[in-house]
């Protein structure tokens, strides 16, 4: 398959080094059961170890064994949509995210299905799910499409996890984006300062907390490629930073409440390398769901560990815990 776009964009002036992931890890807070982690497994010269079962892992929380209540194995299919922000604010990614997308899709495990779509105020699915043994494709991303003006980027994604709805197999959303949402309501008494009006909290954000339960109970990993985040900006502006921080908290709190995981690349070319790399972590990692022995929404840190009963193989996990509440 072969990802266009019919638009030029000068790339003069892209922004500074090489992308990183959120240097702390994101916290999880669970209103639902079960506790998903995805796990990668190696041998001792780094080669991936993709045969092992239910029987072969064991998970910890807080040093407490877990029973394991669900098990996928790296051989089980992955549904994933591609969602990308064609809004103006994205636009020095856009010829990257096109060649992305394409090392995604060559990427992609024959059992595995991709889907294309994109948003503005309004939401343009490009490619319903297909998987990369059928013909070759030219799927066009449309950047000045109508559905571009605005950014409905909570309604994008509740349209994304409807689309993989009844997919069978493990499911995902890859989406760029900046996090921006037209309707963040912002705190009191700020439209009056000289400085950017400031968003509130998410936990005072209706709509954002809405679609916090909707990714909980919908079983679909989220992995946001963020740019122009205060991590990354595209060019430094101190009135933004706060609002800038408070949409990255979001991205962060959607992703690890889904078990996906957050990267902030700092040049628009890295977009291309972070693509083809998720595919491949995709491809060849576990899922494992416990449901924790210990129910208590007392706001503590549980501390996530999974083991191996074959000590000689490594591990690594998606994330190292989360928050009870």
């Amino acid at each position: 398959m072969r990802i266009s776009t019919a638009l030029t964009v000068l790339l003069a002036g892209l922004f500074g080094a090489a992308w990183v992931f959120a240097q702390d890890p994101p916290v999880l807070r669970v209103d639902v059961s079960l506790v998903t982690i995805d796990v990668e497994v190696t041998d001792s010269v780094g080669r991936a170890v993709n045969s092992l079962t239910r029987e072969d892992f064991q998970i910890y929380e807080n040093g407490a064994l877990q029973d394991i209540r669900s098990f996928d194995s790296v051989a089980t299919p992955y549904n994933i949509i591609l969602l990308f922000d064609c809004s103006p604010s994205t636009e020095p990614a856009w010829p990257f995210l096109v060649e992305g997308m394409n090392r995604f899709g060559q990427t992609l495990r024959a059992q595995d299905r991709m889907a294309i779509a994109q948003f503005g105020g309004g939401f343009k699915l490009l490619r319903k799910l297909f998987s990369r043994t059928e013909e070759s494709i030219e799927v066009a991303i449309q950047p000045r499409d109508l559905v571009c003006g605005g950014t409905d980027l909570y309604g994008a994604m509740d349209r994304a996890l409807e689309e993989l709805k009844t997919a069978k197999g493990r499911k995902g959303a890859v989406i760029l984006t900046d996090g921006e949402h037209n309707r963040i309501p912002h705190q009191k008494g700020t439209e009056f300062l000289l400085d950017r009006p400031r968003y509130v909290d998410s936990v005072d954000d209706k709509d954002f907390q809405k679609i916090l339960r909707a990714v909980a109970g919908s079983g679909v990993a989220l992995y946001f490629v963020a740019v122009n985040t205060d991590l990354n900006p595209d060019e430094f502006n101190a009135e933004e930073i706060y609002n800038k921080q408070q949409l990255r908290s979001r991205m962060e709190l959607l992703a690890s409440r889904s078990g996906g995981r957050v990267a902030y690349p700092k040049k628009p070319v890295e977009v291309v390398k972070l693509y083809e790399q998720l595919a491949h972590d995709l491809g060849t990692s576990y899922s494992l769901g416990y449901v924790p022995a210990n129910m208590a929404k007392d706001g503590t840190f549980r501390k996530i560990e999974v083991r191996l009963r074959d000590r000689t193989l490594r591990v690594k996990q998606s994330r190292e815990g989360y928050s009870a509440q």
